[in-house]
């Protein structure tokens, strides 16, 4: 029982990581955060901050829109 929830575990995070890698190779081409390729984090942090137009503002002016 527990070498199948230690190969089901395993298979997740193989998936999980591939999948991240996959879509941070898909979009690292366009200018941005470094953060914004791999994770939500970033836009989490944005969102947050009660400055999102704001903070959005900036990384148009700094990248260049999309």
């Amino acid at each position: 029982m527990l070498p199948a929830i230690a190969v089901a575990i395993g298979a997740l995070v193989i998936f999980v990581l591939a999948r991240t890698c996959r879509q941070y190779y898909a979009l690292k081409e366009f200018g941005g955060p470094w953060s914004s390729g791999f994770s939500r984090l970033w836009l989490l942090w944005a969102n947050g901050c009660g400055r999102m137009n704001l903070v959005f503002t900036q990384v148009n002016d700094k990248y260049g829109k999309l």
